[in-house]
């Protein structure tokens, strides 16, 4: 009878060493939505995808700077539209759906929260105003997206305040069950600014990593917009490299990945078989579906590229991103080749998972692969598939990041 227990014991904790190895291993993936996709028509946030993310961040709300409290940016969109009853009502598909929403965004100053950060009344006022809104729309948690502490008016003990702000949001969500997030940029120069890293992981549920931006069309060139790699730090292998240095925890860390590219008018034609990267470049030139110069959404591209012969597509093996070209136009952009590239840093450095910068902004309704979200379904594929194990033997060049 004690041999049968012992080994009834040794079975039941070899079954419960399984399942929590099967549940921490399997990665995060954090889809943001824009609140402002759904007046391009077509796209709202009911066709967001439940299936492949496990949460989903609304952005953006924003502060309101006489009350301190969360507030909607545009309610015409989030209330009059439907948006955020459309987000609450996406668990009814897949319950284990994480719901946040995130404050901030380019739009909401650095000064809103500077200024909640270094007043413990005004942080109170805006701490509660976070439950209250949590409460309303029956959501999971918040993310925190300040762009950036320190900069854009913001003040030079932001970084110290920012951790403190967090402690303060994760004592009062942690006794209700809810989750923090934070969107951190990933520009080194930005994180050696503003960003305690290291603070910021020992605090919050996850960091959104956000691996995008690093050349676009006000640089005046054209350029790789989140190159793998480069000959200089702004690349997405030095921005995991250096947050990790930094002594953040691996496995809080969501790697950002962009659904979207920069375009470029140029001063010349463009030839495959000459320079294309570096060309002079007055402006970006705004795409059908997102209307804003210099941006354009894969869904757009893709389509560019499948039914347009004038369009061309390359790829730059030296960042491991696709480019497309016609004539003076030129769009950098990421496809799933090169996405799934990116996504290996997750499984060489055991990262917890990948951030998606939108969802509104891949192939939702599956026009050019006959499925839908082929961008998102094919990381997700990748990063559940445990023989893809191999990594990425590139190495970043970089500066000195312990600067």
């Amino acid at each position: 009878m004690e041999a049968f227990l012992k080994l009834c014991f040794c079975f039941l904790a070899v079954l419960l060493f399984n399942v929590d190895f099967i549940e921490g291993n399997k990665p995060i993936v954090t889809c943001y939505v824009s609140s402002w996709a759904v007046n391009r028509g077509k796209w709202s946030v009911s066709e967001a995808d439940t299936k492949h993310c496990t949460h989903i961040i609304y952005a953006y709300m924003g502060i309101n700077e006489n009350t301190s409290e969360i507030m909607n940016i545009d309610p015409s969109v989030d209330l009059g539209k439907g948006q955020l009853k459309q987000l609450t009502e996406l668990k009814k598909s897949n319950p284990d759906l994480k719901i946040l929403v995130s404050v901030g965004g380019w739009f909401t100053s650095s000064i809103k929260f500077s200024d909640i950060a270094r007043n413990p009344s005004k942080s109170t006022t805006f701490i509660n105003s976070l439950i209250k809104f949590i409460r309303q729309w029956d959501l999971n948690g918040i993310d925190i997206c300040w762009q950036y502490p320190g900069q854009r008016g913001g003040k030079p003990d932001d970084k110290k305040n920012f951790v403190n702000l967090l402690k303060d949001i994760k004592k009062v969500f942690q006794s209700k069950g809810l989750l923090l997030t934070v969107y951190v940029s990933a520009h080194l120069d930005k994180i050696r600014t503003g960003y305690d890293v290291k603070s910021i992981s020992e605090v919050v549920d996850y960091i959104n990593l956000a691996a995008v931006e690093y050349h676009g069309p006000w640089m005046k060139t054209t350029g790789i917009m989140a190159p793998l790699n480069s000959t200089d730090e702004n690349n997405v292998i030095a921005s995991v490299d250096y947050i990790l240095q930094r002594g953040s925890i691996p496995s809080k860390i969501l790697l950002g990945l962009p659904t979207y590219g920069h375009t470029y008018i140029t001063n010349e034609k463009i030839e495959i078989d000459k320079k294309y990267i570096g060309l002079p470049s007055d402006q970006g030139f705004p795409s059908p579906w997102t209307q804003t110069p210099g941006m354009i959404a894969y869904n757009e591209i893709c389509l560019d590229l499948k039914n347009d012969n004038n369009w061309n597509e390359g790829f730059d093996k030296n960042s491991s991103t696709p480019f497309a070209y016609m004539d003076y136009k030129f769009v950098s952009f990421d496809n799933k080749k090169s996405l799934i590239e990116k996504a290996k840093l997750v499984k060489i450095h055991k990262l917890g998972g990948i951030m998606l910068w939108t969802l509104d902004t891949d192939d939702f309704l599956g026009l050019c692969h006959d499925k839908k979200y082929p961008l998102l379904t094919a990381l997700t594929e990748y990063l559940e598939n445990e023989d893809n194990l191999k990594p990425s033997n590139k190495k970043a060049v970089t500066g000195d990041y312990h600067k």
